[in-house]
């Protein structure tokens, strides 16, 4: 009896793991392997000389080189202030008109230097006017005819840069399980836009999967690669997210009745539903012209019917649609 028992109870257990495993078909999951995170700009570091504020541009595209490789190749400074410094030597003396800022790759260092007679005295305006000149800066605002003491020596230090950050591309993997029957609908869902596959029988997840990444691809924020079990779809512009769904429709059909019984004479309409909310309808065959489409609303024009005569029945085909699959 003992032994019998065992035996029963191996039997039944097999029996449950059958069941189960039954149940895993006609699914579609998602699954975020990597999330966005947003690109950040660079914040230009500033300095100030009284009225002034200055803001350099090493560190943006196309800002100012570091020192030469070996192969004479250049890289930009990587730091949005880079350290740099600003360096001012002033003075209202007699000697030839010097004015203007230079800058040094290996120190990091701006340098302005002015010699002006008295007769042209150094303001805040006239120091900008050769900031701005030199185009060593992003921006030189403010200034006044105030004039700066003589002699001024001075170093500033640029601050407050903020290097910019590359944003990381979002990737989510979607995986179907296989299908056990035809018509069924996988459907996901990139951004509001639909793109679905019908099965033509029990397909298996190879199959799903190679149709899905033909239709999703098509959609232009999104690569996606056939992994053979799953569809891996990545962003195209890092820093940019999608949103994404899924769903599966195992019987796509038009709920509505498909028989509408009138007096001769009459018009009516007719509201279409089918199984999926999201559904399109469109009138693919219309041989009496008396039918009409808005929406989901089908309207019959009747007035001119009569029963009298040979026609006693008027027949319309409408297709309904979701995403890319009918």
């Amino acid at each position: 009896m003992t032994i019998l028992n065992r035996y029963t109870t191996t039997i039944l257990l097999s029996l449950t793991l059958l069941a189960s495993q039954a149940f895993a078909v006609n699914t579609l999951g998602a699954n975020q392997v990597t999330a966005n995170i947003a690109t950040t700009p660079a914040v230009q570091a500033t300095t100030t000389l009284g009225p002034l504020t200055i803001t350099s541009k090493v560190g943006t595209a196309g800002g100012w080189k570091g020192s030469a490789d070996d192969d004479g190749n250049y890289s930009l400074l990587t730091s949005a202030d880079g350290n740099n410094t600003l360096g001012f030597n002033i003075a209202n003396i007699v000697s030839p008109h010097i004015c203007g800022a230079s800058y040094s790759h290996s120190r990091l260092e701006f340098s302005y230097i002015c010699h002006r007679n008295n007769d042209n005295p150094i303001t805040y305006n006239s120091v900008a006017k050769d900031l701005i000149a030199s185009n060593l800066f992003q921006s030189v605002t403010g200034g006044s005819e105030t004039e700066l003491p003589n002699p001024t020596r001075v170093t500033k230090h640029f601050t407050g840069g903020v290097n910019a950050t590359a944003g990381t591309a979002q990737v989510v993997d979607f995986e179907p399980t296989e299908a056990n029957a035809a018509n069924i609908v996988y459907k996901i869902t990139i951004n509001a836009k639909e793109y679905t596959y019908t099965t033509t029988g029990s397909d298996s997840v190879a199959t799903i999967v190679s149709n899905l990444q033909t239709t999703v691809n098509a959609d232009s924020v999104v690569t996606c690669t056939n992994q053979n079990t799953k569809l891996t779809c990545n962003a195209n512009v890092a820093g940019t997210p999608f949103t994404y769904a899924t769903s599966v429709i195992t019987s796509f059909t038009i709920a509505s009745t498909n028989i509408i019984t009138i007096f001769e004479g009459t018009s009516d309409t007719h509201t279409l539903v089918a199984n999926d909310t999201t559904a399109i309808f469109n009138i693919i065959e219309n041989t009496s012209n008396l039918f009409s489409l808005n929406g989901s609303t089908l309207s019959f024009d009747g007035a001119a019917t009569d029963l009298e005569s040979n026609v006693k029945s008027y027949t319309v085909k409408v297709k309904a649609s979701i995403g890319t699959g009918t």
